[in-house]
């Protein structure tokens, strides 16, 4: 059985290295899973979407134009026309398809966070959880992925494919202030649908937080993106914490360590 965010945090905090590491490299490119999956990180973060013609590509938004040139949603264009738009700071790579990154992963201790993302519209893509969920199946990575976002319709449909682990990613607003408000309610919500690990942003997490989560057999991990903060994150009890900055929040992770008193 792989251990889940409930038993291997029990080292510390994990670290993910958000959009593959947006902060040190073209995010959600092939360079930078390449240069990712050489730091002694524990998880890999990247987002899925759907063109068309139900091709699966790793992108974060849901139209090109910021990352990658060009303009126009992913649900509006196929993948024949998808894969020939340059990355942006990686002019010589293309959109990548989701099966292209999952084969990164082989061989490597490192697992995948995998968010699903809502099309231009906002709204799930019909059908999209079934089909990334048979893709993971087939690249043998089902049972070590972590499947996550923000829209529970999603993360409904991934344990109903079989998802091992699913992530709950709260936004500012509802449903975190529920969330804060009464730990013990929320949690039961979440353990009923089979949710085990929630995150919030790194503002908003606090040890008194993090330790509310676990007496109600929650895991709180926190995504902070561009937030420095790596001391506090590492030292309030989350159990990953999602950062465009992984090689300083592994070297923070290892100040702490050295730092701690031997048992």
């Amino acid at each position: 059985m792989t251990a889940g965010p409930l038993t291997a945090n029990r080292g510390g905090t994990m670290i993910a290295a958000h959009r593959a590491g947006a902060g040190l490299w073209p995010e959600n490119s092939r360079m930078a899973f390449a240069n990712a999956l050489r730091l002694p990180v524990d998880f890999i973060e990247f987002d899925v979407h759907s063109t068309r013609d139900g091709v699966l590509v790793v992108h974060h938004d849901p139209q090109l134009g910021r990352t990658a040139d060009g303009a126009g949603a992913l649900m509006d264009l196929d993948w024949a026309d998808l894969r020939r738009v340059p990355l942006r700071g990686a002019p010589q790579e293309h959109v990548p398809l989701l099966i292209t990154i999952l084969d990164m992963f082989d061989g490597s201790p490192i697992r995948p966070r995998l968010e699903l993302k809502p099309d231009a519209r906002g709204r799930p893509y019909p059908g999209m959880t079934a089909a990334v969920c048979a893709v993971l199946r087939a690249a043998g990575l089902a049972q070590r992925t972590v499947i996550s976002s923000f829209d529970t319709a999603y993360l409904d449909e991934a344990k109903a494919e079989g998802a091992a682990e699913v992530l709950w990613l709260l936004k500012p607003e509802q449903p975190t202030a529920a969330f804060v408000a009464d730990v013990a309610a929320f949690a039961r919500q979440a353990r009923d649908r089979g949710i085990g690990e929630v995150a919030v942003r790194g503002v908003d997490a606090t040890a008194e937080l993090a330790a509310a989560c676990r007496d109600n057999g929650l895991v709180l991990g926190a995504y902070a993106g561009k937030d420095m903060d790596f001391d506090r994150l590492l030292s309030i009890g989350l159990g990953v914490f999602t950062t465009d900055r992984p090689d300083l929040a592994l070297e923070a992770r290892s100040r702490q360590r050295a730092a701690a008193p031997r048992q």
